[in-house]
């Protein structure tokens, strides 16, 4: 039976006094568990969490069932028992921090308990080994693997069996042995990495040499089957064919021995031929036949037809002056330079052409007057002098198919690229370093400096002008923009926008900074219908909100903030100042694997990604749109063939608004003005409020000035009535005369 992999702990748990915790009922508390190497600091060879059940201190835990912990890099029983059967030390040590706390110290070493010592026996055999007293048998059903320490001998008529096994060497194990394994023979398989086999090899180490008394075959495979000191130098096999495969030179050497000099037949021998890159040498000898393909021999003696001549050392060919060039086709010959005259079917010779077939190149050290067709299939490289394509008109310099190329008009040159079709659009790049790529706009390598095609003008850098830039274009977009502008992480603004209520657009940037802004705004190419209704402008701007915002896709601004309006609030209150156009939104914005052109990405259908959709796609440098053709629950497939990793920006809609700012500012303007005409309406209405509210405080102040007359006139009386009722009897004495 298997040894399980956890292992049962118990312990007794107590506070700063010794006291058992939980000594009444029950409580769950959180323990940390930890093995080490060391009894103090380390990394933890494993370790877990669990929430203990402790009751008057005492619990039990099975170490394995546990979670993992941070930090720690491995958990779980099958980790834990491989602590200890992988082990190259005896010395762990039980570390165990309680809930909130610090680990208790020192940590407990782990021990083996008695009989369990007995198991020290199992670390000296293979885990196969046959029963104590036991013959050493072994058969294919019970051993899958045997490792012996020391010297295997086999005596007598002895001898090492192999079974069977499978019958396809090219997917069974690596490094086997057997015989009728795969064939009638002793089949010695050699060990590899590869799930196929396609790197196995064996490696004989005999320093006297290896002898084969029967024939080596290597099956009916091409390649190069035998490697000489490296794959330099071999003897290889094609179709119907094999080759001797040199680093420089081969050599024919009769007697002497070896010498590790190149071309040195050693002491006692003879060099007899030599073959390498300039041609074949008779060293001793000679050669018999026509001739043909013969070097370094006189021109005289050469048959009249041959297939080859090279030319060696500072010998020539010479021709003589022969006859004006015009004449024939196919004549070489020299008058005061030497003339290379081409050959077609013309009668007036206009498809003459001359092919050089050299793959190194051709070199050329002076100045080059070319007026008929040149085709180099490997490069011209100038030394010294120029290209001269004389004074003529039409393409100079026709490249891949004639569709590109370089040519002159009167007073102009140009660049020719192809149409293009989708979103290759035949463009012209600038790269600086790097190496070539046949892929579209890939510097290989190197940084891509400018890009021009049918959209416009792509630039890396910063665009200096230090005359007038004009930028024309106005289409209401079936088309590209005038002036095309790229964000500041150097992603481009792709696409058309096609929405005749925006009028014409030139120029689309993600950002534009200008010390002063003018537009033209002269009455002689206006249709003036009014005054804007002030009062409504008011009320309009009032039903605008501001609203505090940060950017989606944070590449260019980060995580700063705006405080602007938003297109669709804008359009319920003042929709005149929004349009809608085409364009990019990042609402998918995630990494994803490309393999065959089909995008993993599970959340495909939860985006409601839909077929007809172009979606955006980021690679390295490059972007790509491209349509989307079908939407599954393990992605989405498209027109592009991507491969690798690539970003899923989003996709392209036709209803991305746009806020016209310079009308809301108008608005904004006519609604000032209405405030304005009503503070100064208010503002002679309060005048006419204070110059009544003066001649009001003038008849108070009159009316105070005549009551006061009144009061003194009272007082008056009143102090003459006080003095006669002081003299009652003369008044008596009056009122009786009278």
């Amino acid at each position: 039976s298997k040894v399980p992999n956890a292992m049962n702990y118990q312990g007794l748990l107590t506070d700063s006094q010794g006291n058992p915790v939980a000594p009444t009922s029950p409580e769950n508390t959180n323990v940390e568990f930890r093995l080490y190497s060391q009894p103090t600091d380390g990394t933890p060879l494993w370790g877990e969490a669990q929430t203990v059940t402790v009751f008057k201190g005492n619990f039990s835990v099975i170490l394995g069932n546990g979670t993992a912990l941070s930090g720690v890099a491995s958990s779980g029983a099958t980790a834990f028992a491989g602590v200890f059967a992988n082990a190259t030390t005896d010395s762990f040590y039980f570390g165990i921090t309680p809930q909130s706390g610090a680990e208790f110290t020192p940590r407990q070493k782990v021990l083996s308990s008695a009989f369990a010592l007995r198991a020290k026996v199992a670390e000296s055999v293979n885990g196969l080994a046959q029963p104590l007293n036991s013959p050493a048998q072994f058969n294919a059903a019970s051993v899958n693997q045997l490792t012996l320490n020391g010297d295997t001998v086999i005596t007598g008529n002895r001898r090492l069996l192999f079974g069977v096994g499978d019958p396809d060497k090219l997917n069974s194990d690596a490094g086997t042995i057997g015989y009728k394994r795969f064939s009638q023979g002793l089949d010695i398989v050699g060990a590899g990495n590869s799930a196929l086999g396609n790197d196995r090899k064996i490696t004989l180490w005999a320093e006297n040499g290896t002898e084969f008394t029967g024939p080596i075959s290597f099956s009916g495979r091409y390649g190069q089957h035998v490697n000489l000191f490296d794959t330099g130098n071999g003897i290889g096999v094609q179709e119907f064919g094999a080759y001797f495969r040199t680093f420089e030179n081969f050599s024919w050497f009769r007697r002497g021995v070896h010498s590790n000099t190149s071309l040195d037949p050693g002491t006692g021998g003879t060099r007899l031929a030599l073959l390498n890159a300039s041609g074949f040498t008779l060293n001793a000898g000679k050669f018999t036949g026509d001739g043909s393909g013969l070097t370094n021999i006189n021109p005289d003696s050469l048959p009249n037809t041959f297939n080859y001549l090279g030319i060696t050392g500072s010998n020539a060919i010479e021709f003589g002056q022969g006859v004006p060039k015009a004449s024939l086709n196919g004549l070489i010959y020299y008058d005061t330079a030497l003339n290379i005259i081409g050959a077609g079917t013309q009668a007036n010779y206009s498809d003459r052409k001359i092919t050089l077939g050299s793959q190194g190149g051709l070199q050329i050290f002076g100045s080059t007057n070319v007026s008929g067709a040149v085709t180099v299939s490997n490069g011209i490289n100038l030394t010294g002098g120029s290209l001269d394509i004389g004074s003529r008109l039409g393409m100079i310099a026709g490249s891949y198919n004639g569709a590109l190329g370089i040519g002159t008009q009167n007073y102009t040159t140009y660049f020719r690229t192809s149409p293009g079709t989708g979103n290759s659009q035949g463009s012209f790049a600038w790269y600086r370093g790097g190496t070539h790529s046949d892929i579209e706009r890939n510097g290989g390598g190197g940084t891509a400096l400018a890009y021009l095609d049918g959209n416009g003008l792509y630039v890396a850098g910063t665009v200096t002008a230090n005359g007038t830039i004009y930028a024309n274009g106005n289409a209401n977009y079936t088309g590209g923009y005038a002036y095309y502008a790229r964000q500041a992480n150097g992603a481009a603004f792709t696409g058309s926008v096609a929405n005749t209520t925006i009028g014409g657009v030139s120029i689309f940037a993600n950002r534009i900074l200008a010390s002063e802004f003018n537009a033209t705004s002269d009455s002689r190419i206006k249709l003036i219908t009014g005054r804007s209704d002030s009062a409504q402008d008011l009320q309009t701007l009032l039903g605008l909100e501001i609203t505090d915002y940060t950017k989606k896709d944070q590449t260019t601004e980060g995580a700063r903030k705006f405080k602007k309006v938003i297109a669709q609030q804008v359009e319920k209150v003042y929709p005149q100042v929004v349009t809608q156009t085409t364009g990019d939104v990042p609402d998918i914005f995630r990494m994803a694997k490309a393999t065959g052109g089909f995008i993993t990405l599970k959340e495909a259908q939860d985006f409601k990604l839909k077929k007809g959709e172009t979606i955006r796609l980021l690679q390295a440098a490059r972007e790509i749109f491209t349509e989307v053709t079908e939407v599954t629950s393990k992605g989405f497939a498209v027109k592009e063939a991507v491969e690798g990793d690539v970003f899923v920006y989003g996709r392209k809609v036709n209803d991305l608004r746009t806020v016209d700012y310079e009308g809301i500012a108008m608005l904004n303007v006519s609604a000032t003005q209405e405030l304005y005409r009503q503070v100064q309406a208010q503002a002679a209405a309060l005048a006419a409020v204070r110059k009544e509210r003066d001649a009001l405080a003038q008849e108070v102040a009159a009316l105070r000035k005549t009551t006061a007359q009144q009061d003194q006139r009272f007082a008056s009386i009143e102090e003459k009535l006080a003095a006669l009722a002081r003299q009652p009897a003369v008044i008596q004495a009056k009122l009786g005369a009278k």
